[in-house]
């Protein structure tokens, strides 16, 4: 089974969840990464979509118009031949504004979509288009997972430091509390906003680190397990895969509220996962270090369901129920994905792995 993953092949920054979620995959399964030559000439069975949006986007007017023949041609490709759609539903909506190219073809891919994937079991998930398969844990060492009392906090955040993610406000929320050191890891969108970052650090005080680069595996993992505490204060959340590293690596985390958050607190315990709601404010902090404070040295969170084995063994049953029931819904797409969903809630993994994935969608989404 040959399954074509809109991701080009990764680079040192590359994101490393399509590379670890490769690794689960059983060997049946061979994946090709996106290239246009293997997107309009290469043979596969299926596609998987992870964000959508880049397959489409150009960075100037010319190179969207390019981008939008070239895809144009692969998802007219996609619907001559029939090849079933699985995307993985990373974020709700784009992080940045698109263009009128990129959400024309992003409408269309779509429409071709057979099935979803749910990485959360937030109530906003349309159950009607797709399944649940939890965002996978990531490895880590078990060297240094244990918490020290330092009689002083450490609190981090890291990723890519955008606008969105609310790094303002936490720098503006910890600057009365004289007690917490704050560490801000990650490289800035752009020169602009890293300046911005920088001018609110500098007149809040000393106890604000900034280490404004990407951070390679290793430092990364020395950066979270240094810290007491990892603060997502986003304005607004869906998935984390920085809220699970920071978890697999036995460190509390503050996190916005929204379904998907609440969803993780009850999955691993509200003294894993302390919500607030946004904008953060220093009170929000306060509450989450007493938390921390009543854990155990040695505690660990509860993420055996999101065991990457399981994950891939999951997609493996949906690439494959894709073309058993290629056929049996005749030319409708909803009624492909009728037939996928009524067989997935039938599987007795599917239905240990979420409740949400029982009721075989609870009706039909729309083509």
């Amino acid at each position: 089974m040959r399954v074509l993953i809109t991701v080009r092949r990764s680079t040192s920054t590359s994101n490393p969840y399509v590379d670890l979620f490769e690794e689960g995959l059983p060997p049946a399964v061979h994946t090709l990464r996106f290239s246009y030559r293997a997107a309009l000439l290469g043979r596969y069975d299926v596609v998987h979509v992870q964000w959508p949006e880049y397959i489409f986007r150009g960075s100037t007017g010319p190179k969207a118009a390019v981008k939008a023949i070239i895809g144009l041609t692969f998802l007219a490709r996609l619907r001559l031949l029939g090849v079933p759609v699985v995307e993985t539903v990373h974020n709700l909506r784009s992080h940045e504004p698109a263009g009128r190219l990129e959400r024309m073809q992003v409408r269309l891919l779509e429409k071709l979509t057979v099935v979803k994937v749910y990485l959360n079991e937030s109530p906003e998930n349309d159950m009607a288009a797709g399944v649940v398969v939890l965002h996978g844990a990531y490895p880590v060492s078990d060297v240094g997972l244990e918490r020290t009392s330092r009689g002083s906090s450490k609190i981090l955040t890291f990723g890519q430091v955008r606008p969105y993610k609310g790094v303002e406000d936490l720098i503006t929320a910890v600057g009365p509390l004289a007690d917490v050191e704050l560490v801000i890891a990650g490289l800035p969108i752009d020169l602009s906003y890293a300046r911005r970052v920088r001018e609110l650090a500098h007149a809040v005080g000393q106890h604000v680190t900034l280490r404004l680069e990407h951070l390679d595996d290793k430092a990364l993992e020395a950066t979270i397990r240094a810290a007491d505490l990892v603060v997502l204060p986003y304005k607004r959340m869906y998935n984390s895969g920085a809220a699970l590293l920071a978890l697999g690596s036995a460190r509390p985390v503050l996190l916005p509220r929204s379904g998907s958050t609440t969803a993780l607190a009850e999955e691993v315990g509200h003294e894993w996962v302390t919500l607030f709601d946004p904008p953060i404010a220093a009170s929000d902090v306060r509450v989450a270090r007493e938390r921390v404070e009543g854990l155990a040295a040695a505690a660990l969170p509860d993420l055996s369901r999101r065991n990457r084995q399981v994950v891939g063994r999951l997609h493996e049953k949906i690439y494959a129920t894709l073309l058993a029931e290629k056929h049996n819904g005749g030319t409708s797409r909803a009624g492909w994905r009728s037939g996928v969903l009524r067989r997935l809630a039938g599987d007795d993994e599917f239905r240990r792995h979420s409740r949400f994935n029982a009721d075989g969608g609870g009706g039909t989404a729309s083509d």
